[in-house]
């Protein structure tokens, strides 16, 4: 069997006395700060290449144990990212909303239907919000605008590429260099200067919904654009021009 037909699990996550799953991507998101690992699959069942089990402890989110592999070496939180502590980590890096369903799923129950999955809002590691999710379609899309960040030399985050086809494409004033200062979701503002982490995790969401971006031009001219997200898979396509 292909790993394209093997069921994937999910990560797992141990909250308010119950297991759930995890159908969000934590570890693929959220370590702009800390640098990207390319993780090698170890078996038909695990093509992300790592296992991790989260927690949440009054209020707080945790990566409590992780396992990965890199070119068939396995491999510690502190091998790959030295910057963190060792398991049990505060995952400090893990903001915007994360979806999880009570049990212990696989990619077999993508496109199923719920009505017991619940929206988590974090803002850098701290619980901010849960709410209950009626008819959520496992695997909906995750969403994003249309533009890589990363920090310029002062440490600000700032707009590196912006991708073709994108939301951010539309709106020829967005360029690579602008500062990114505040992110408007979820009924609120939010700060992202100095934080690539935050912003990224907090610009995503979604497929289909509204997110509102601060940026600051070069000439440090604010304008806010609010945008649609659109699916990451779309995003991820090259080019055709």
């Amino acid at each position: 069997m292909s790993f394209a037909t093997t069921p994937q699990l999910f990560d797992r996550l141990d909250f308010e006395g119950k297991p759930y799953s995890v159908v969000t991507p934590l570890l693929e998101r959220g370590f702009a700060e800390y640098g990207s690992v390319n993780f090698s699959s170890q078996s038909s069942d695990n093509h992300k290449g790592y296992e991790a089990n989260w927690g949440i402890r009054d209020g707080v989110l945790y990566l409590n144990r992780f396992s990965g592999w890199v070119e068939r070496r396995e491999v510690s939180l502190e091998d790959v990212w030295p910057d963190l502590k060792p398991t049990p980590a505060r995952a400090k890096w893990v903001s915007g909303e994360i979806i999880i369903i009570p049990g212990v799923l696989t990619s077999d129950s993508i496109g199923r239907t719920v009505d017991n999955a619940l929206s988590l809002f974090f803002v850098d590691g701290q619980l901010t919000d849960t709410s209950p999710l009626q008819d959520y379609e496992i695997g909906s899309e995750e969403g994003g605008i249309g533009m890589s960040l990363a920090f310029d030399s002062e440490r600000n985050v700032v707009i590196e590429k912006v991708f073709p086809n994108s939301p951010c494409a539309e709106h020829s004033i967005i360029k690579p260099g602008f500062k990114v200062m505040a992110v408007q979701t979820q009924g609120r503002d939010f700060n992202v200067a100095d934080s690539l982490s935050r912003a990224i995790g907090l610009i995503r969401g979604s497929v289909s919904t509204d997110v509102t971006v601060i940026f600051a031009t070069q000439e440090e001219e604010m304008k806010t654009i609010t945008l649609m997200r659109v699916s990451l898979t779309k995003l991820a396509k090259p080019s055709s021009n």
